[in-house]
C-alpha cells in the first residue's frame, strides 16, 4: 500500500484566486470592442492555456475587430494588474502546506500558467521558497488537461503518482491530475462551481480547515493496491452540489 509522500497545488484559483480576475479582464477587453465573453467561454479553458491567438480569434469573430496581438497582451496586462492589486493567499493554504511540512510532505506546484507569473506572484507573497519543485508551462510538452505538468512535478519530486495528491480548482486541472494518476482534491470556487468533478476523489469548497491528516487515511485504506476509480467523496463541511 503507498504512503502519501507529496501534495501538489495548481496556482490559479487554488492559492491565489487570480481566476475572477482573469474572467473579468477578458469580459471587460470584449466589451470595450462590442462583444461578449461570457462564463461559460472562460470555464472552456480554466485550467488550460487560454493563447492570445485563441482569444484574438475569438474577438474577431464576435467583433469583426482585428486587433495587434501586442494591443491585446498590454490591455490584458492593465486590467489584470488593477483587479490583482489586492490578492491575499486563499483560505487554508498556508495552514495546509504547514501541516504538509510538519508530516513530511514534498510540496510542489503545477500550473498550465508561466513561470514569469507564478513564480512572481509566488515571491511577491513570500510563498516561492516553500515549495520544492514549481513546474509551470513550457517545463512539459503539453498542458492541461493532458498529464504533462503534473508527470513532471512527479519527476521532480521524486515520488510515485499513487504517493502524491493534488489540489486543483478546474474541471481541465483536475482531469490532468487524474490522468497522471495523482488522487485529486477538487477545490470549487465561483468561478468553477458549475464544473463536472465527478472524477475527483474529494470535493470541497475552501481548503479552510482542510484535513490533511483524514484525507490521507481516506486515500490510502481507499487504495487497498487496487487500481480502481475510487468513488467520490466529500469531505465534512462541504457545501452540497
Amino acid at each position: 500500500m503507498p504512503t502519501l509522500r507529496a501534495a501538489i497545488f495548481d496556482f490559479d484559483g487554488v492559492i491565489l484566486d487570480t481566476e475572477s480576475a482573469g474572467f473579468e479582464t477578458l469580459r471587460r477587453i470584449f466589451a470595450a470592442h462590442g462583444a461578449s465573453y461570457t462564463l461559460a467561454d472562460y470555464l472552456h479553458v480554466v485550467g488550460t492555456h487560454n493563447t492570445t491567438p485563441a482569444l484574438l480569434h475569438l474577438l474577431e469573430e464576435r467583433s469583426g475587430q482585428r486587433l495587434a496581438p501586442a494591443a491585446f497582451e498590454a490591455a490584458r496586462q492593465a486590467h489584470e494588474t488593477v483587479l490583482n492589486a489586492n490578492l491575499t493567499v486563499l483560505p487554508g493554504v498556508l495552514d495546509l502546506l504547514d501541516a504538509a511540512r510538519r508530516t513530511g510532505l514534498k510540496l510542489g506546484v503545477a500550473s498550465s500558467s508561466s513561470h514569469n507569473w507564478v513564480d512572481g506572484l509566488l515571491q511577491r507573497h513570500g510563498l516561492f521558497a516553500r515549495f520544492d519543485a514549481v513546474v509551470c508551462r513550457g517545463d512539459a510538452p503539453r498542458a492541461k488537461p493532458e498529464p504533462d505538468l503534473y508527470l513532471e512535478a512527479l519527476r521532480r519530486l521524486g515520488v510515485a503518482a499513487d504517493e502524491a495528491v493534488a489540489f486543483e480548482d478546474s474541471y481541465n486541472g483536475s482531469l490532468a491530475a487524474k490522468r497522471a494518476g495523482l488522487w485529486c482534491v477538487a477545490v470549487r470556487n465561483a468561478i468553477t462551481r458549475s464544473q463536472d468533478f465527478a472524477h475527483c476523489d474529494c470535493i470541497v469548497d475552501s481548503l479552510a480547515g482542510f484535513d490533511l491528516a483524514g484525507i490521507s487515511r481516506r486515500l490510502l485504506i481507499r487504495s487497498g493496491g487496487s487500481s480502481k476509480q475510487p468513488p467520490v467523496e466529500r469531505m465534512p463541511g462541504s457545501a452540497p452540489d
